[in-house]
């Protein structure tokens, strides 16, 4: 995951707080905090999020503080991805669903192994922390980053999902599913 999405999930998971730029290179890890600020920078031009005056929600200071815009870019619209997307037959993914079913899976193992998890710091870092708990295998989770990273790109970018990426999402939702299913059948 790039500097730059840690920081939209970030701010996207705590919407609609505002945050400085200290206060993101911590939650993000994300070091030196010139490049927090420089990420924001280019954010801030492109309209992912809002670069104003005002107060941190971590540490109260008043200041330039960064929130997730409401409405990033004019994304494609939502009848777009359940559109033909050129195979005939063949129709878009919900990008959208998917990372939420994501979010859900990763939430149910969380609460059925009653671990700490840093949930402020987004889908990738739920991500992470399960697979390095040997919780989520590597390649599932290496599926779900691959879902994210679409769906951040969709969101954030504005960039539509075309053939490929529906084919690449359908087979990485596949393998999730698949694996899902055989965790969380009971015994």
């Amino acid at each position: 995951m790039s500097n730059m999405d840690a920081i939209l999930e970030f701010l996207e998971a705590q919407r609609p707080d505002a945050y400085c730029d200290d206060c993101l290179s911590t939650e993000t890890g994300v070091e030196p905090r010139q490049q927090v600020n420089q990420i924001c920078n280019r954010l801030s031009k492109q309209g992912s999020i809002l670069r104003t005056r005002g107060r941190c929600k971590r540490d109260g200071t008043i200041k330039l503080v960064n929130a997730i815009n409401v409405v990033p870019h004019p994304a494609p619209r939502s009848t777009d991805l359940a559109a033909p997307t050129g195979t005939k037959g063949r129709v878009g993914v919900d990008i959208e669903k998917m990372r939420t079913s994501i979010v859900r899976i990763c939430q149910e193992i969380v609460r059925k192994h009653g671990i700490e998890v840093p949930s402020a710091r987004g889908v990738a870092a739920l991500i992470n922390t399960l697979k390095d708990a040997n919780l989520v295998p590597r390649h599932q989770a290496n599926m779900m980053m691959t879902i994210c990273n679409l769906r951040n790109v969709y969101v954030w970018d504005g960039v539509s999902l075309g053939d490929k990426e529906n084919a690449i999402a359908s087979a990485a939702w596949s393998i999730i599913n698949e694996w899902s299913e055989s965790a969380f059948r009971p015994a």
